[in-house]
């Protein structure tokens, strides 16, 4: 009897020690879960993140040996355009009595002589267009217009010789500015269409108060040359389109200043 029950107490107690081990392994089941899923999800991320950093890389090497090909490869380019040239010159000779063909293009050389003049150094989306450093910007910024100030002279001088005339309202100057800036190319191009001798940059400038200059130099430049004596002075008007808040406000209060709002506006 003594033997039995020692057996029935041992049979217990190991029964009572392997459930208790199978409930805390349940029990840190339920922990673990939650962190392993935590885990799995930083792992996603860690993986998403390389992913992208390495198709980043491998983008920005795919640009850059596509550039490097570019450049190596315009010999190539202005090879084809000799031979394209050659083809369109022996097309046109076929048709003769066609006289509305397209021009030619550029020969190699040409092309070669531009691509010097012009570099394409700065001009890619790195630099900013208002930094005028691109070859492109730097040829065209400041545009000496010449031929328009000869045209109006003109126009002022027959005017002038015809006094009397009335000129009809209909053929009223007017201008438009894109990018207005500081105002001194449209105040002269109001003098020169009007021909009317008050709106002068002079004037302008004392009242706009700028203390920096153009980039082209405008405010320097001499006016559209006016015969104060012949008085002969046309209707006109002058729009200015500037995009910066604060500078068109300035012209706005300049012009209405001076007395100039009813031909020179600002949007």
């Amino acid at each position: 009897r003594t033997t039995t029950k020692k057996t029935s107490t041992s049979t217990s107690t190991t029964t009572t020690v392997t459930t208790m081990k199978i409930q805390s392994k349940h029990r840190n089941g339920k922990r673990s879960g939650p962190l392993l899923l935590l885990k799995v999800l930083l792992c996603l991320i860690v993986t998403i993140i390389l992913s992208l950093y390495s198709y980043s890389i491998q983008k920005l090497r795919a640009r850059r040996d596509n550039n490097n090909n570019n450049n190596n490869n315009s010999p190539k380019i202005y090879q084809q355009a000799a031979l394209l040239h050659s083809q369109q010159q022996n097309s046109n000779n076929n048709n003769n009595n066609d006289n509305h063909h397209r021009p030619p293009k550029c020969t190699p050389e040409q092309r070669s002589q531009i691509l010097k003049q012009l570099t394409p150094d700065r001009c890619n989306e790195k630099y900013h267009s208002w930094h005028q450093k691109c070859s492109f910007t730097r040829a065209t910024k400041c545009p000496d217009s010449t031929w328009i100030d000869s045209h109006y002279e003109s126009i002022h001088s027959h005017a002038h010789a015809h006094a009397n005339t009335k000129t009809p309202d209909n053929n009223a100057f007017v201008a438009i500015y894109v990018g207005c800036n500081k105002g001194y190319d449209a105040v002269n191009a109001l003098r020169m269409g009007t021909g009317n001798s008050k709106y002068n940059k002079n004037t302008w400038a004392e009242q706009l108060k700028e203390s920096y200059g153009s980039v082209c130099n405008q405010n320097k430049a001499n006016e559209f040359p006016i015969d104060e004596e012949a008085g002969s002075v046309f209707g006109g008007s002058v729009h200015c389109i500037e995009p910066v808040k604060a500078m068109a406000n300035r012209l706005k209060d300049t012009a209405k200043t001076l007395g100039w709002d009813d031909s020179f506006f600002v949007t």
